[in-house]
């Protein structure tokens, strides 16, 4: 399963304001990453408790081989 996550682009119009643009944030995804935070949790049990092998789990969650 692959979640596209579009995130709307926020601009002020204030000249002055030093943001400039920001984009919405989401609780369940960090900003740059690559998977959700509960994902992360599963893929780290599957390693800790189950002793899986990283590149296996990294596998099954689709995210070896550089994919994003």
């Amino acid at each position: 399963m692959r979640l596209v996550l579009l995130k709307r682009r926020w601009r002020c119009v204030d000249l002055d304001c030093p943001a400039k643009t920001w984009t919405e944030e989401c609780e369940h995804v960090a900003s740059r990453s690559v998977i959700t935070l509960r994902a992360g949790a599963e893929a780290t049990r599957h390693v800790g408790e189950l002793a899986m092998p990283v590149a296996v789990v990294a596998r099954e969650l689709g995210s070896a081989g550089g994919r994003s």
